[in-house]
């Protein structure tokens, strides 16, 4: 009995009854036709966007190609590393660091067991699915970086959702920052048409939701400490190397004056 309570007790079983309770709704024909036409609406009216310039155009589809993915990549790890190294102490950016590094290992776990998904959760894109959506690879012969047919669950939107809700506590002014970057991303590939609406909230957002949830409730908040410990071995590591190499170079100078 109680393991049972303990166990309802736990956030993470509602969110999960929440998860599947919407999968039940989503099989009533009236509820899944309304989710449908909320969709195509905002596909149309996020898509007509296309067409204000070329250069706005192009960009629109640059960042959705895998060079883009790469490039926003860069910057956010970048971000994270401006984060870390602005702690009052060294103690700080070691937290700081470890902090990033453990929840971009989370989110790539969980980024590639969604991307396992979309194998057997088949949903065509707004691109595939509205032959009135404007395509950006047909019209500037850009590469989307894109599966048509696989629209559900959005690994971006579950990427970008999770690190701006498990920074929330911790680092509140940084999760603003990663919440702005998810709304503009997200609606990015919105307007390009690589995604639904739907993806995203019923998706990515509530996926986001039950794996914070199984953080906070499970013991997957203790491989925050372990992350730690290993940064702070690494730094010790490098630091030992780091004066080791000085001191040779230091020793090859004095040899070379005599």
């Amino acid at each position: 009995m109680t393991n049972l309570k303990s166990l309802y007790g736990k956030s993470w079983t509602k969110v999960l009854g929440a998860v599947l309770l919407l999968a039940l709704l989503n099989m009533i024909p009236a509820v899944h036709s309304a989710i449908i036409n909320v969709d195509t609406q905002i596909a149309i009216n996020m898509n007509s966007i296309i067409g204000i310039s070329p250069i706005f155009d192009q960009t629109l589809g640059w960042l959705s190609t895998r060079v883009g993915d790469a490039f926003v990549l860069f910057c956010i790890c970048l971000l994270f590393l401006i984060h870390s190294l602005r702690g009052a102490n060294l103690n700080e950016y070691i937290r700081r660091l470890s902090f990033w590094i453990w929840v971009g290992a989370l989110c790539l776990i969980t980024y590639s067991i969604s991307c396992a998904s979309e194998y057997f959760v088949k949903r065509d894109t707004p691109l595939l699915a509205l032959p009135q959506i404007r395509n950006l690879q047909t019209i500037y012969g850009i590469a989307l970086h894109s599966c048509s047919t696989s629209s559900f669950p959005s690994g971006h939107g579950l990427a970008y959702i999770f690190f701006a809700m498990v920074a929330w506590r911790r680092y509140f002014r940084m999760s603003l920052v990663l919440w702005g970057l998810a709304l503009v991303m997200l609606s990015v590939r919105l307007i390009v048409g690589l995604h639904w609406l739907s993806d995203i909230i019923f998706g990515s957002l509530f996926i986001s939701i039950l794996l914070v949830s199984l953080i906070n409730d499970t013991r997957l908040k203790n491989t925050y400490k372990l992350t730690q410990k290993a940064v702070l071995f690494a730094t010790r590591i490098l630091f030992v190397w780091h004066k080791r190499r000085c001191e040779v170079l230091i020793q090859e100078h004095k040899q070379r004056i005599c």
